[in-house]
Formats: C-alpha cells, sequence, structure tokens
C-alpha cells in the first residue's frame, strides 16, 4: 500500500493566494488551514504573515421597526450582504428584543441615536406595518441626510422609503415603495415610479417582501462598485 503525504507548499499557496482578492481569501484562508491540520501540519509564521487580510470586515447599518419590521425583508438582506462579504448591525429605537409582524425575534445591536454615519458603509431601513413609526423619527432622518451628505449608499423597502420623502432626500428623484404609501413619496416631490427596484444614483428604493433579494444584490452591486 502507498504512503500517501500532504504537504503546504509555502511558495505556491503564497503565489495563489496573492492573485486573488481579499473578499476570495477571506473565503479560501479557513479551507486552506483545516487541510493543513488535517495533514499534520501548520502553516508557518511566514506563510501566515504574507495573506494580508482587512481586520474588519466594512459595515452596514439595518434599521428596523421595534415592533412590526418585516422579517423576510431583514433576513434576506443581511444574507445577501453578509454573503457578499460586508458585516450586518442592526439598529433601532431599543435594544430590547425586536419582533417582525412574521414571529421573528431580533435583539438590534444599538439604539439608532447612537449610530455613527462614518462607521458604516451604507444605510438600510427594513420595511413592515410598523415602518410608519420610523417616519417622524427626527434622529433617524438625520442619520440618513448625513450619510447622503457623505455620498454613501442608502437603501429602504417596503413602508420605509417615506422616511427617506420625509428626510427631504428624494425630491426629483426616481424611487419606489409598498404602493399604498406611494402618495407620501410624491407629496415630498419624489417621481414615484411603480416597479419592483429602483436605484437613482446611490439611492436604491424596493416596492417590498417580494423585491427583498432583488433589492439585496442591487445594494450589493453598489457596495462592491464603492470598494474598487
Amino acid at each position: 500500500m502507498k504512503k500517501v503525504t500532504c504537504k503546504v507548499v509555502a511558495g505556491q499557496c503564497n503565489e495563489g493566494l496573492h492573485k486573488v482578492g481579499d473578499k476570495l481569501m477571506r473565503r479560501l484562508l479557513p479551507v486552506l488551514v483545516l487541510v493543513a491540520l488535517a495533514c499534520g501540519s501548520k502553516p508557518s509564521a511566514s506563510e501566515t504573515e504574507s495573506v494580508s487580510l482587512p481586520e474588519s470586515r466594512s459595515k452596514v447599518l439595518f434599521v428596523i421597526a421595534h415592533q412590526g419590521f418585516r422579517d423576510e425583508e431583514l433576513t434576506t438582506l443581511k444574507k445577501i450582504l453578509e454573503e457578499g462579504g460586508f458585516a450586518g448591525v442592526i439598529a433601532s429605537t431599543d435594544t430590547s428584543v425586536a419582533k417582525g409582524m412574521l414571529g421573528a425575534k431580533v435583539k438590534p445591536d444599538l439604539r439608532i441615536s447612537e449610530a455613527r454615519s462614518d462607521e458604516y458603509e451604507a444605510l438600510v431601513i427594513v420595511g413592515g406595518a410598523g415602518a410608519k413609526n420610523l417616519w417622524a423619527d427626527t434622529t433617524l432622518a438625520r442619520l440618513a441626510r448625513e450619510f447622503r451628505e457623505a455620498d454613501k449608499v442608502l437603501g429602504a423597502i417596503c413602508l420605509a422609503p417615506v422616511v427617506f420623502a420625509r428626510a427631504g432626500l428624494l425630491k426629483d428623484v426616481d424611487a419606489t415603495c409598498f404602493s399604498s404609501v406611494s402618495s407620501e413619496l410624491e407629496a415630498a416631490g419624489a417621481h414615484y415610479v411603480k416597479e419592483d427596484v429602483v436605484c437613482s444614483g446611490k439611492i436604491v428604493t424596493a416596492s417590498g417582501p417580494r423585491a427583498a433579494e432583488a433589492f439585496g444584490h442591487k445594494l450589493l452591486f453598489l457596495l462592491e462598485k464603492e470598494e474598487e
């Protein structure tokens, strides 16, 4: 019987790893480590030091209503962006457990009032019936304007685009939302477009839960473009 040996060749590994981007390296490194351990060897200091990884992932701030956010909008968006290499952070009006319309329970990471625009690459507001309670939130409106002034990505879905409208961010901007509140957008000077997802520069809006996946991929596209 032939004896099979497994070796990690530092030169070959390093040459290959330097040809891939940071995102791919983040995914491959754990696999390489597991292979090395399974073969009874450990990466040397020179091997691990040669792989340059970012200290932390870029973050996206998700804002949800404390009661009545739309469950699948949050979970779908968060999954798409996190699989794309971005860390999702959840904010609400309170840090006690928030409840979704369909029964989901989520503990926010921080209050909206604690969020700083310079710590995130994008602001995404989740919809649901409870999003109406965010329409008049002056702290959230101010935060949204700060993101806009910093030329960062803004996203809102379902009833949430009204937050942007009332913050004065949608004047003369193409946007969509849940059809029952389209008049709110038009009253703020927006050009309401009856489509699932509408992208106007760095402002992305979506009509509701069925558009969550397409909305998430559009946000990811813009965020990846910003990192190029």
